[in-house]
């Protein structure tokens, strides 16, 4: 199996691109979704292991709103929820992986490098969109303040160091169109090799 990263910082497009190949008949597994289903499966795990912080809501279930909010504003609670959450959403993508009947499959990873996880991908594709871009989007798209959205920029190994470390840059600064235009060509590339 080849196993392909698509990699980004918050707001940078890295959905799109996962979306768009999902379109184009390819196997796209998202560590976000993963996530997901995690925080539903462990909710007393992940509660009891954080006990200390206010993470859920009315109806005692996970707030993604409140998870979110302290992960981009606490680094102690954001090392706590990474130790709690990537092994579980490892070992769930390990068992995705190995049901896969896919010869070349994409794994969205927003935070690859976060975990060390590169080597275990053959390429690795970074999505790339300017800071004050991706600080619009956040602001506009997810109904961030501009405190907030700086604070989950910040909290990400910068860009350029992530850039430094991938075989393939999109850059996704312009439309829709402008992102697929750069897609296509890195596709073809990948498909051949194989």
């Amino acid at each position: 199996m080849y196993k392909i990263a698509i990699v980004g910082n918050i707001a940078a497009g890295k959905s799109t691109v996962q979306d768009y190949l999902v379109k184009k008949g390819f196997c796209v597994i998202d560590t976000d979704d993963i996530a997901r289903n995690v925080r539903k499966k462990y909710v007393k795990r992940i509660v009891d292991a954080l006990k200390y912080y206010d993470i859920t809501d009315n109806n005692g279930n996970i707030s993604k709103d409140k998870l979110s909010a302290l992960a981009a504003i606490d680094e102690d609670f954001r090392m706590y929820l990474n130790n709690i959450m990537h092994p579980l959403i490892f070992d769930e993508l390990d068992k995705k992986l190995t049901n896969t009947k896919y010869e070349l499959v994409f794994v969205g990873i927003p935070l690859l490098f976060e975990t060390g996880k590169e080597k275990d991908f053959d390429r690795i594709i970074f999505v790339y969109a300017d800071d004050e871009i991706r600080l619009q989007r956040l602001i506009n798209n997810r109904e961030m303040d501009k405190k907030m959205a700086g604070a989950w920029i910040n909290s990400q190994i910068p860009q350029n160091e992530k850039i430094n470390k991938s075989n393939y840059i999109i850059c996704n600064n312009g439309s829709k169109e402008e992102l697929y235009r750069q897609i296509d060509p890195i596709l073809d590339e990948i498909t051949n090799f194989l």
